[in-house]
């Protein structure tokens, strides 16, 4: 059943102004998930801000920047989760008192994040993954440091 779109923009509109066949709109629409209805004379349409955002290319912009957002996400999560499973192996040693486990998960963790850098975003930072294991913290630098084992 054909849904009819008010204030709709043709197909063929878009396809004029872009210098390209409706077909390679129709494409690009369905690629950038763009509902396609009709406008009132029957006609393949789409709504006022959609057909804006596909001529600006805000479209494209948006749809390729969530794609990059989710496979860094993706990269983060799985680099988290051999870091966290490194320092779980570590821990498993029963011979060692649980504080020295501790520090030999810590220790593994530790050369682990050294050999496999943290994934960057497109600017350079690292939103979603931070190294955990190769700063102390402040916490443990000063604790080190009033004990006397760091000068």
């Amino acid at each position: 059943m054909p849904v009819f779109i008010e204030n709709a923009v043709e197909l063929t509109a878009i396809a004029k102004h872009l210098k390209t066949t409706v077909a390679a709109v129709e494409a690009e629409c369905r690629a950038l998930n763009l509902f396609i209805g009709l406008a009132w004379n029957h006609k393949p349409a789409i709504i006022e801000r959609d057909a804006y955002e596909l001529v600006s290319g805000a479209a494209r912009r948006e749809r390729d920047h969530g794609q990059a957002w989710r496979q860094y996400a993706e990269l983060a999560e799985e680099r988290t989760k051999q870091r966290d499973s490194v320092y779980l192996e570590a821990t498993k040693n029963r011979k060692l008192r649980a504080a020295d486990r501790v520090e030999a998960g810590r220790k593994a963790a530790r050369r682990w994040e050294e050999e496999h850098p943290v994934p960057q975003w497109q600017d350079g930072s690292t939103p979603l993954a931070s190294p955990r294991y190769l700063d102390s913290g402040l916490f443990r630098r000063t604790f080190d440091r009033l004990a006397g084992s760091v000068s």
